[in-house]
């Protein structure tokens, strides 16, 4: 017979509401530990959100930008390229960070700007 796996525990006892006003509320008053405290949410939870600003698609790490964002940086190195002017890796780089710049996304790399993976994968 096959073994399987019964999860313990309850899950959060928060709802996905107080997690979003708490998100906002960090955002504004940059006070991780006192959002915690409103909502009854793990400062630990909250941190890990607010930092990683990144969209999750299924498994594996987040993304960065959202399909939309990519989309729009995808059609701006095809555009160059069609124009005659071909983009290196650096300036593909260049253009990511200050695109996630002008969203305020900066935080979300972790020295600030993008990386070569960002390019390739």
């Amino acid at each position: 017979m096959p073994r399987t796996y019964v999860k313990e525990g309850q899950g959060p006892r928060y709802s996905n509401e107080d997690f979003q006003n708490a998100l906002v509320e960090i955002t504004r008053s940059n006070n991780i530990r006192a959002a915690a405290r409103k909502y009854n949410i793990p400062y630990t939870t909250l941190q890990i959100h607010y930092f990683a600003q990144g969209n999750h698609r299924g498994a594996g790490q987040p993304t960065h930008f959202t399909d939309l964002e990519e989309m729009f940086l995808v059609g701006a190195v095809t555009v160059l390229q069609e124009w005659g002017e071909p983009i290196t890796t650096k300036q593909r780089i260049q253009m990511a960070t200050y695109y996630a710049q002008e969203l305020g996304k900066d935080k979300i790399f972790k020295i600030g700007k993008p990386t070569v993976e960002i390019i390739t994968h």
